[in-house]
């Protein structure tokens, strides 16, 4: 679970990782859905899209892998 108190709205945000997110960026582009922000996670890039019909979701690349061995056992409170 990912929580961030700098998006706006009370809606999940489903976010999907991906393998290559410049060619996942470019296909959700082609089928319509729209970027407008781009935030840096521990782990990489995420773009935030949204498509025709006011749908949200996330994407983002694994690109720093040992992200998450660095963050174990961590909890905020």
């Amino acid at each position: 679970v990912l929580l961030a108190g700098h998006l706006a709205g009370t809606a999940p945000l489903p976010i999907y990782r991906v393998e290559q997110i410049d060619e996942a960026v470019r296909v959700l582009k082609e089928r319509g859905w729209q970027s407008d922000r781009v935030v840096a996670l521990p782990n990489g890039p995420c773009y935030l899209f949204q498509d025709p019909t006011g749908v949200h979701l996330a994407i983002y690349e694994n690109c720093r892998p040992d992200t998450d061995q660095k963050f174990a056992g961590i909890f905020d409170t």
